[in-house]
């Protein structure tokens, strides 16, 4: 009898042990850890997702609905980058996130820079577009104006974002749909 009780727990110890090697060590997906770590996520939108080699940002907005503290502007709510790096063991994981203040703020176009993890020299040039007439962005990159990416949340607020790399006299420039140039920040 004795011998069948320790047959049984080892048996039982084995099984536990073999499960938590094999199973349940799964390398998380970007999508479960967006959820578990950003902070504040049930208040926020998901506007877009951004993979690169080993990391990954998130941009998001406050939903305005959501929002209780009276001094926050609603009509124009700030996008927020979050990174997420990448590791083959784990799988994704929660870096940092970014609110900054707007290296300009206007009526029409805001403008924040934040440098890229684990890339030295490239950065993401990113605000919202204010103005209803400007349909495209471009961002002054060296000698050459690049479209940036635009993208929507579902309140009709438009973002824009690029990923460039570092330029001294950043030019950006929102266009109207015929091509003549709305606004201009430095």
């Amino acid at each position: 009898m004795e011998r069948k009780f320790i047959l049984l727990s080892l048996f039982v110890i084995t099984s536990v042990f073999v499960w938590f090697i094999f199973f349940n060590n799964k390398p998380l997906p970007l999508e479960e850890v967006i959820a578990q770590e950003m902070p504040f996520f049930e208040k926020k939108e998901i506007i877009h997702i951004e993979k690169f080699d080993r990391f990954a940002l998130v941009i998001s907005k406050a939903n305005p609905d959501d929002l209780t503290n009276h001094s926050v502007n609603t009509e124009h709510t700030v996008p927020v980058i979050d990174f997420f790096v990448e590791n083959n063991k784990n799988g994704w994981s929660f870096l940092n996130s970014s609110w900054e203040a707007p290296r300009s703020y206007t009526d029409h176009l805001t403008s924040f820079i934040k440098f890229l993890p684990l890339e030295e020299n490239r950065l993401i040039t990113f605000g919202d577009i204010n103005h209803p007439e400007i349909h495209n962005v471009k961002i002054k990159v060296g000698d050459e104006y690049l479209a940036a990416n635009i993208i929507e949340d579902t309140y009709g607020n438009k973002t824009y974002f690029l990923v460039h790399e570092p330029e001294n006299d950043r030019l950006i420039k929102g266009y109207s749909e015929a091509g003549n140039i709305i606004f201009e920040v430095n």
